[in-house]
């Protein structure tokens, strides 16, 4: 899965050098970001595309519940607007069942 946040601050021609998103480890804690390779093979982390958490198994699963989401027929075709109005209430409502707290598995789907 691409990240939004690459695709609104990344020129085009340039996005083929960020990864898809995967758990990344900062002495912050785990999050939910991108790793960047430049020409000459360097890689250095790309973006961070969610808050910091204190377990690899958290950050792992909200990149699987953000795979879910991408999957969704009503995320693929709706435009951006609507997209963080759907991302939004899909993930409130899976959180809140599993009984976890949005404000602590937050998206950043604002720049």
């Amino acid at each position: 899965m691409k990240s939004i946040q690459v695709s609104i601050h990344i020129p085009q021609s340039e996005q083929y050098a960020y990864s898809d998103l995967c758990v990344m480890k900062s002495a912050a804690g785990w999050y939910v970001g991108t790793i960047h390779s430049d020409p000459k093979g360097f890689q250095e982390p790309g973006s961070r595309d969610t808050d910091y958490f204190a377990t690899e198994k958290d950050a792992k699963f909200v990149l699987e519940l953000l795979e879910r989401l991408n999957t969704s027929e009503g995320y693929k075709s709706s435009l951006w607007s609507d997209q963080q109005e759907y991302i939004t209430c899909m993930f409130d409502s899976i959180l809140h069942e599993l009984n976890l707290n949005p404000r602590n598995v937050g998206y950043r789907l604002d720049p």
